[in-house]
Protein backbone atom coordinates (compact mmCIF):
# COMPACT_ATOMS: atom_id res chain seq x y z
CA UNK A 1 0.00 0.00 0.00
CA UNK A 2 1.31 3.43 -0.97
CA UNK A 3 1.05 6.07 1.74
CA UNK A 4 -0.23 9.40 0.42
CA UNK A 5 0.48 12.60 2.32
CA UNK A 6 -1.01 16.08 1.65
CA UNK A 7 1.60 18.65 0.61
CA UNK A 8 1.67 22.34 -0.12
CA UNK A 9 4.31 24.66 -1.52
CA UNK A 10 4.80 27.85 0.42
CA UNK A 11 6.99 30.43 2.03
CA UNK A 12 7.92 30.07 5.69
CA UNK A 13 6.96 33.26 7.57
CA UNK A 14 8.58 34.26 10.83
CA UNK A 15 6.52 37.06 12.32
CA UNK A 16 8.05 37.07 15.78
CA UNK A 17 5.48 38.90 17.87
CA UNK A 18 2.00 39.02 16.34
CA UNK A 19 1.08 42.53 15.16
CA UNK A 20 -2.45 42.26 16.63
CA UNK A 21 -3.90 40.74 19.77
CA UNK A 22 -5.74 37.48 19.16
CA UNK A 23 -9.25 37.67 20.64
CA UNK A 24 -11.22 34.76 22.06
CA UNK A 25 -12.45 32.33 20.79
CA UNK A 26 -9.33 32.29 18.57
CA UNK A 27 -5.93 30.85 19.45
CA UNK A 28 -2.67 31.94 17.83
CA UNK A 29 -1.02 29.44 15.52
CA UNK A 30 2.35 28.06 16.53
CA UNK A 31 5.10 30.26 15.05
CA UNK A 32 6.44 27.28 13.06
CA UNK A 33 3.03 26.82 11.39
CA UNK A 34 2.98 30.29 9.86
CA UNK A 35 3.48 30.32 6.13
CA UNK A 36 2.19 31.83 2.93
CA UNK A 37 0.74 29.13 0.67
CA UNK A 38 1.64 29.40 -2.99
CA UNK A 39 0.06 26.13 -4.06
CA UNK A 40 -1.76 23.24 -2.43
CA UNK A 41 -0.34 20.26 -4.30
CA UNK A 42 -2.50 17.56 -2.74
CA UNK A 43 -1.80 13.97 -1.75
CA UNK A 44 1.52 12.60 -2.97
CA UNK A 45 3.48 9.40 -2.51
CA UNK A 46 6.99 9.80 -1.08
CA UNK A 47 8.67 9.52 -4.51
CA UNK A 48 6.41 12.21 -6.01
CA UNK A 49 7.16 14.49 -3.06
CA UNK A 50 10.90 14.01 -3.66
CA UNK A 51 10.45 15.00 -7.31
CA UNK A 52 8.44 18.10 -6.37
CA UNK A 53 11.11 19.05 -3.82
CA UNK A 54 13.83 18.73 -6.46
CA UNK A 55 11.78 20.90 -8.84
CA UNK A 56 11.43 23.54 -6.10
CA UNK A 57 15.20 23.58 -5.68
CA UNK A 58 15.44 24.57 -9.35
CA UNK A 59 12.80 27.29 -8.98
CA UNK A 60 14.55 28.74 -5.92
CA UNK A 61 17.90 28.80 -7.72
CA UNK A 62 16.43 31.07 -10.42
CA UNK A 63 14.75 33.56 -8.09
CA UNK A 64 16.06 36.39 -5.94
CA UNK A 65 14.68 37.31 -2.52
CA UNK A 66 12.03 40.03 -2.34
CA UNK A 67 9.83 41.66 0.27
CA UNK A 68 6.08 41.50 0.66
CA UNK A 69 4.08 43.76 2.95
CA UNK A 70 1.28 42.30 5.03
CA UNK A 71 -1.44 44.77 5.94
CA UNK A 72 -5.00 44.26 7.03
CA UNK A 73 -6.74 41.40 8.82
CA UNK A 74 -9.46 39.20 7.33
CA UNK A 75 -11.62 36.34 8.64
CA UNK A 76 -11.26 33.22 6.49
CA UNK A 77 -12.72 31.49 4.65
CA UNK A 78 -15.43 34.17 5.00
CA UNK A 79 -17.26 36.47 7.38
CA UNK A 80 -20.00 33.84 7.63
CA UNK A 81 -17.55 31.07 8.54
CA UNK A 82 -14.70 32.89 10.32
CA UNK A 83 -12.58 29.87 11.23
CA UNK A 84 -9.23 31.60 10.70
CA UNK A 85 -7.70 35.07 11.01
CA UNK A 86 -5.16 36.12 8.42
CA UNK A 87 -2.89 39.00 7.46
CA UNK A 88 -3.33 40.01 3.83
CA UNK A 89 -0.65 40.75 1.24
CA UNK A 90 -0.76 44.47 0.43
CA UNK A 91 2.50 44.82 -1.55
CA UNK A 92 4.60 42.35 -3.48
CA UNK A 93 1.64 40.54 -5.03
CA UNK A 94 3.12 40.66 -8.53
CA UNK A 95 6.30 38.93 -7.36
CA UNK A 96 4.28 36.27 -5.51
CA UNK A 97 2.15 35.64 -8.60
CA UNK A 98 5.32 35.28 -10.69
CA UNK A 99 6.91 32.90 -8.18
CA UNK A 100 3.69 30.88 -8.03
CA UNK A 101 3.63 30.65 -11.84
CA UNK A 102 7.17 29.24 -11.78
CA UNK A 103 6.12 26.69 -9.15
CA UNK A 104 3.03 25.70 -11.16
CA UNK A 105 5.12 25.25 -14.29
CA UNK A 106 7.71 23.13 -12.46
CA UNK A 107 5.02 20.91 -10.91
CA UNK A 108 3.20 20.55 -14.26
CA UNK A 109 6.44 19.40 -15.94
CA UNK A 110 6.45 16.49 -13.47
CA UNK A 111 2.93 15.51 -14.50
CA UNK A 112 1.56 16.35 -11.05
CA UNK A 113 -1.91 17.92 -11.08
CA UNK A 114 -2.36 20.24 -8.09
CA UNK A 115 -5.54 19.73 -6.07
CA UNK A 116 -5.71 23.42 -5.15
CA UNK A 117 -9.34 24.56 -5.15
CA UNK A 118 -8.03 28.15 -5.26
CA UNK A 119 -5.90 27.48 -8.32
CA UNK A 120 -7.53 30.29 -10.28
CA UNK A 121 -8.33 32.50 -7.28
CA UNK A 122 -4.97 33.18 -5.62
CA UNK A 123 -5.43 35.32 -2.49
CA UNK A 124 -2.14 35.18 -0.63
CA UNK A 125 -2.28 35.63 3.13
CA UNK A 126 -0.62 34.48 6.34
CA UNK A 127 -2.98 32.77 8.77
CA UNK A 128 -2.10 33.65 12.36
CA UNK A 129 -5.03 32.33 14.42
CA UNK A 130 -7.74 29.68 14.33
CA UNK A 131 -10.86 28.67 16.22
CA UNK A 132 -12.94 25.54 16.55
CA UNK A 133 -15.95 27.57 17.69
CA UNK A 134 -19.11 27.39 15.66
CA UNK A 135 -19.56 30.47 13.46
CA UNK A 136 -22.54 31.66 15.52
CA UNK A 137 -20.28 31.62 18.61
CA UNK A 138 -17.82 34.11 17.09
CA UNK A 139 -19.09 37.61 17.96
CA UNK A 140 -19.42 39.77 14.84
CA UNK A 141 -18.39 42.82 16.89
CA UNK A 142 -15.11 41.09 17.76
CA UNK A 143 -14.35 40.46 14.09
CA UNK A 144 -15.30 43.99 13.06
CA UNK A 145 -13.06 45.49 15.76
CA UNK A 146 -10.16 43.26 14.74
CA UNK A 147 -10.54 44.12 11.04
CA UNK A 148 -10.62 47.84 11.91
CA UNK A 149 -7.44 47.52 13.99
CA UNK A 150 -5.87 45.45 11.24
CA UNK A 151 -6.02 48.39 8.84
CA UNK A 152 -3.11 49.97 10.70
CA UNK A 153 -0.99 46.82 10.68
CA UNK A 154 2.02 46.83 8.38
CA UNK A 155 4.54 43.99 8.46
CA UNK A 156 7.33 43.52 5.93
CA UNK A 157 8.25 39.89 5.28
CA UNK A 158 11.39 38.88 3.41
CA UNK A 159 10.65 36.11 0.92
CA UNK A 160 13.98 34.32 0.84
CA UNK A 161 12.96 30.69 1.02
CA UNK A 162 10.68 28.26 -0.82
CA UNK A 163 9.49 25.13 0.97
CA UNK A 164 7.52 21.94 0.49
CA UNK A 165 5.31 21.38 3.53
CA UNK A 166 3.63 18.21 4.80
CA UNK A 167 0.18 19.48 5.77
CA UNK A 168 -1.19 16.34 7.43
CA UNK A 169 -2.74 16.36 10.87
CA UNK A 170 -3.77 20.01 10.89
CA UNK A 171 -0.20 21.32 11.07
CA UNK A 172 2.37 22.26 8.46
CA UNK A 173 5.91 20.92 8.63
CA UNK A 174 8.60 21.78 6.10
CA UNK A 175 10.07 18.64 4.55
CA UNK A 176 12.32 20.47 2.07
CA UNK A 177 13.38 24.10 2.02
CA UNK A 178 15.51 26.05 -0.44
CA UNK A 179 16.93 29.55 -0.21
CA UNK A 180 16.19 31.87 -3.08
CA UNK A 181 19.34 32.77 -4.99
CA UNK A 182 21.18 35.75 -3.58
CA UNK A 183 21.53 38.84 -5.76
Amino acid sequence: MVLLVPYLVGIPVRLGRLPVDVPEPYSPLAPDDMHLTLLYVGNLAAREAELVAAALRGVAARRVPFTVTLSGVAPLPSWRRPRYLALLVARGLEQLVSLRADVLEAVARLGVSPRDRHLHDFRPHVTFAATRARPRDVPLATLERLVRRGRTVKVDVLVAELALFDSSGGRVRPVASYSLRRR
